[in-house]
C-alpha cells in the first residue's frame, strides 16, 4: 500500500509539472506552426497565433514577408526572419499590460525561445522586446559576443548597463533554448536576471551590478503602450534578429529547466509517458 501511495505522489507530480504549473503561467505562447516548411507567413493582422489561450495573436511584417522553415519540434515549422528587407522581418503583437514586467509588484517571469542563430547575429540581435525608440521598455536579445542578453530600461534613464548577459554564444547555426528568469524580490539588491542555455544555467546576475544613472527602476514597473516585437527592436536594422525562431513563450513565474520548452521528449512522447505510468500505477494497485 505505501509503494503504491509513494509511486501515486511521483504521478501527481508529473502530471502537474506538465499541465499544470507550465501553462497556468503563460501569458504568451507563439510557435509559429501555421504553415508548412517553404510557405510564406500570411500578413494579415492576427494570423500568427498565440497557444496560451490569451489571445495575444501577431502580426507578420516585412517586405517580401518571412518564410517558413523546418524547425526541431513537432508541427516542424519555424519562422525564417531576414535581414535587409525594405520593411525589416518582424512579428508585431499588441500592446498589452500583459508584457510589461511588474518588477514594483515583485512579480517575477521567465521568457523563452528556441533559436537558430547565424554567426553575424551579434550585438542587438533581438529576440523579443518591448520598447519604442525612447523611454521604459526591456528586450530580450544577444549581446556583442552572441551571447543572449536583457536589455531593461526604466523612468529617467535608468537602465542596465552592461546588460546581464549569459556568458555561451548561442549564434553558431545550431537551435538553441535560450531562457531568461527575472527573480524580483522586496530587497532589490537581491533582485537577479538568472540565463539559461539549453536548459543548462549559464550566469545569473544581481540587477543592482548592472545599474546606470541612479538604479531607482529596480522597484520600478517597467511599463509602457508600445507593441511587443519579434525579431526586431525599435524599427533599427543593428537590432533585427538573424536566423530562425521555432517558438516564443512569456511567463509569469520563476520556471525551473524541467518545465521549459523542450523538444525532446516531443509532447506526444510527454503524453505517452503519462500515460505508460498510469497503466503501471494501475497494475500495481490490481
Amino acid at each position: 500500500m505505501k509503494r503504491n501511495y509513494a509511486l501515486f505522489l511521483v504521478l501527481a507530480a508529473l502530471i502537474a509539472a506538465f499541465t499544470g504549473a507550465t501553462h497556468a503561467a503563460t501569458v504568451g505562447f507563439w510557435q509559429f506552426n501555421e504553415k508548412d516548411p517553404g510557405q510564406q507567413a500570411d500578413g494579415t493582422a492576427g494570423a500568427i497565433l498565440d497557444s496560451s489561450g490569451n489571445g495575444h495573436h501577431g502580426t507578420a511584417v516585412g517586405n517580401p514577408l518571412p518564410l517558413y522553415v523546418h524547425g526541431p519540434s513537432d508541427p516542424p515549422s519555424a519562422i525564417q526572419l531576414t535581414v535587409g528587407n525594405t520593411i525589416e522581418d518582424r512579428i508585431e503583437v499588441p500592446h498589452s499590460p500583459d508584457f510589461d514586467l511588474m518588477l514594483a509588484d515583485l512579480q517575477d517571469y521567465t521568457i523563452e525561445a528556441i533559436v537558430k542563430l547565424g554567426s553575424e547575429a551579434v550585438f542587438g540581435s533581438a529576440i523579443i522586446t518591448k520598447r519604442g525608440t525612447t523611454g521604459t521598455g526591456w528586450s530580450l536579445r544577444t549581446a556583442s559576443s552572441g551571447v543572449p542578453s536583457l536589455y531593461i530600461e526604466g523612468t529617467g534613464l535608468n537602465f542596465t548597463h552592461p546588460e546581464p548577459q549569459g556568458v555561451t554564444p548561442i549564434n553558431d547555426g545550431l537551435w538553441h533554448h535560450v531562457a531568461v528568469v527575472i527573480d524580483a524580490t522586496s530587497d532589490p539588491a537581491l533582485s537577479s536576471v538568472t540565463f539559461y542555455v539549453d536548459h543548462v544555467e549559464d550566469a545569473k546576475v544581481l540587477i543592482t551590478d548592472t545599474i546606470y544613472a541612479g538604479g531607482d527602476w529596480v522597484n520600478e514597473n517597467i511599463a509602457n503602450t508600445h507593441d511587443v516585437w519579434i525579431g526586431d527592436f525599435i524599427g533599427r536594422a543593428s537590432d533585427q534578429f538573424v536566423g530562425a525562431i521555432d517558438a516564443v513563450r512569456f511567463s509569469t513565474g520563476i520556471l525551473t529547466p524541467d518545465q521549459f520548452l523542450s523538444v525532446i521528449p516531443e509532447p506526444s512522447s510527454v503524453v505517452l509517458l503519462l500515460v505508460g505510468l498510469l497503466s503501471l500505477f494501475a497494475r500495481r494497485r490490481s
